[in-house]
């Protein structure tokens, strides 16, 4: 079939956002059609994925020279579709090369529609292995299958019973078409209506929204999806029967919405970790889990718990010592709790919800999600995340650096707090000096209740006493090891 138009400058920002040539799995290039065999064989292997496309007349090392497309060449193409099986959505596109002599680009893309896999061409299934094409493995043939025969009773692809389309957020079916597009996951088709947008997300049914459509777009009142439901709590202390800082009623919605709500509840109570930022003596608060590992771990969460279960919820939980992230539904039968840690191949429960979480940019299909959050929570810091099993559960842990009392608010540095810093980069001063350099009519006293905040905020030392003393800007604070929270001074900072 034949899709929207794409121009040449859509072929040429889709070559510049291809990675190495040695990570290309959803992107291949071929001189001339005298490749459409091998080109289809990769079309089969992309289906066997999520998709992606293949150019003819572009070199493989990714130069646009074109070729000479006739009706005839596109019959050619073309006729080698009924070859795969299960029948498949091709697109096909020809894309005029400018000052080439009237040669251009055979554009081909498939998106796969994952419950019909595996594909095969000419019989045969094949495999995306990096940017190789190969034969599938017996074992991931025999996977594909047994995923075939459960989709037919799945949760997530079962249709909504008494749902419309009226019953959705139209505007986060919207949002997920232009964040797709954004991130160079979904191809521009112009203005789409929800529910073309849900049809294209394989959302629909004989026009009927699927379970996996309430999930991810859906506003259910609490009795008729109660498992679209999320919990939060802040204790004060290392377990539940700790005294509770902050408790909310369950929130119940879309996934989207739970996934806002919780990194929103986490912002709010998890302390901030200041620092300076470096040339300008400018306070930024920053939080103290990273935020996209945080928002891996929520997502990851939403994405692949158990909805069939109508009890089953997320909850997030603060600790006293860490932040717990827990979902009802346990891993894959043959995926371990030790895989999470090391390179694996990702399993999603829902893959049709988890589908549509890929194509907005929020999680990632190679199972790598799990391995950066535990690479950025060291890097910031914190002891290594703990990945753990519950009963018709599972979740994920993350141990803090620092205890995770209260939430304080942060004070921010004032323009004459931040004249004092960049004074004390050239070097440690004492107090008179400061004040002298200040200026105006500031009085030696409020400079040093300036200092006092500075002090109080972990950003400047004072060493020595009398008229040996000076003040200082901390290393520490410069390379983002201040502390949170200025405080009021107690007492009028002296020499």
């Amino acid at each position: 079939m034949t899709g929207a138009a794409m121009s040449l400058s859509d072929v040429e920002a889709l070559i510049a956002r291809a990675p190495r040539s040695d990570e290309w799995v959803d992107l291949e290039f071929k001189k001339t059609t005298a490749e459409r065999e091998a080109a289809m064989e990769t079309l089969c292997a992309f289906l066997n994925g999520r998709g992606g496309t293949v150019i003819f007349g572009v070199t493989p090392a990714g130069r646009i020279v074109g070729q000479d497309v006739s009706d005839q060449t596109v019959r050619e193409v073309t006729a080698l579709f009924q070859h795969v099986e299960p029948g498949a959505m091709i697109e096909l596109h020809r894309v005029p090369v400018a000052d080439a002599g009237g040669k251009e680009l055979l554009v081909l893309g498939v998106v796969p529609l994952h419950e019909q896999q595996p594909y095969t061409y000419r019989a045969h299934a094949y495999w995306r292995d990096g940017s190789s094409t190969t034969t599938m493995p017996q074992a991931v043939m025999q996977q594909l299958l047994a995923r075939r025969e459960h989709a037919k009773t799945r949760w997530e692809n079962r249709v909504a019973d008494g749902v419309t389309l009226d019953d959705l957020d139209a505007e986060e079916i919207r949002r997920t078409l232009r964040l797709g597009i954004d991130v160079g996951r979904i191809q521009e088709e112009g203005a789409l209506e929800p529910a073309d947008i849900l049809a294209k997300l394989h959302l629909m049914r004989d026009g009927r929204p699927l379970n996996a459509a309430v999930a991810l777009f859906g506003r259910p009142a609490p009795g008729d999806f109660p498992q679209c439901r999320l919990h939060l709590a802040h204790f004060d202390g290392l377990t539940k029967d700790a005294d509770m800082l902050d408790h909310r009623p369950p929130i119940y919605g879309h996934a989207f919405l739970l996934a806002r709500e919780a990194e929103a509840f986490l912002r709010r109570r998890l302390p901030q970790a200041g620092r300076l930022v470096p040339g300008l003596f400018a306070r930024a608060d920053e939080p103290l889990f990273p935020t996209k590992a945080l928002r891996e771990v929520l997502h990851n969460a939403l994405a692949h718990r158990d909805y069939a279960h109508p009890g089953g919820s997320v909850h997030v939980a603060i600790y006293a010592d860490r932040v717990e992230v827990t979902n009802s539904g346990g891993l894959p039968p043959d995926l371990t709790v030790a895989d999470l840690k090391r390179v694996h191949e990702s399993k999603p429960r829902n893959p049709l919800i988890a589908d549509v979480f890929y194509l907005r940019g929020l999680i990632d299909e190679w199972g790598r999600g799990t391995r950066a959050v535990v690479r950025l929570c060291t890097q910031a810091g914190h002891p290594e995340p703990e990945f753990f099993e519950l009963p018709g559960g599972f979740g994920v842990r993350l141990p803090s650096a620092r205890p995770l009392g209260p939430a304080r608010a942060t004070a921010a540095v004032t323009p004459r707090q931040q004249d004092i810093l960049n004074l004390l980069a050239a070097g440690p001063l004492p107090l008179r000096d400061i004040a002298a350099r200040v200026g105006g009519d500031v009085k030696r006293e409020t400079v040093g209740d300036d200092l006092a905040v500075l002090k109080a905020a972990g950003l400047v030392a004072h060493e020595g006493r009398g008229r040996s003393s000076a003040w200082s800007v901390l290393p520490a604070a410069l390379h983002g090891g201040a502390d949170g929270g200025a405080q009021q001074p107690a007492q009028n900072a002296g020499e």
